[in-house]
């Protein structure tokens, strides 16, 4: 039977249950806060970034340099597959070999995609090379796409 000791051993303990049933949720809330905003949308959009390292590589007439293609993807909640980056030139003084590195793996954050063997001309000056992102259909349509040409500086 329920006894009014009882009724007064409850009436105490029942702010305790309450707080220790909170202090969690705000423990929670505290060390990781939800962002909340005004404006919502139903999809946040991706972004892929290529670009080239070194973004400036010296070589002599003639001599050969590695450059890197590097692609970073966002958000970290998704994942990214099937990329290929065609690196041109300006002009076809330059020797790209290979012009075409891929992908084929799903990836988010930061990778090197691939390395390209760059030959310099005969003649010195300045070239760029830009990197062109290729991906299949489905993946542009809320993607952003950003890319950054490189130097080959010939001396």
């Amino acid at each position: 039977m329920f006894k009014p000791s009882h009724a007064r051993a409850l009436k105490r303990l029942t702010p305790i249950a309450l707080l220790a049933a909170v202090i969690p949720v705000l423990v929670l809330l505290v060390t990781s806060p939800v962002k909340l905003t005004l404006f919502s949308q139903a999809s946040a959009t991706s972004e892929l970034r290529v670009w080239l390292e070194p973004d400036i590589l010296h070589l002599a007439p003639g001599e050969s340099g590695e450059v890197w293609v590097m692609a970073k993807f966002s958000p970290e909640n998704k994942l990214l597959q099937n990329l290929t980056v065609l690196v041109q030139t300006e002009n076809d003084k330059i020797s790209l070999n290979p012009s075409e590195v891929r992908m084929p793996n799903p990836f988010y954050g930061w990778i090197r995609v691939g390395t390209i063997r760059v030959t310099a001309p005969q003649t010195r000056g300045s070239y760029s090379i830009a990197p062109i992102i290729s991906l299949p259909a489905d993946s542009t349509r809320d993607t952003q796409l950003i890319t950054a040409t490189g130097t080959i500086v010939v001396n």
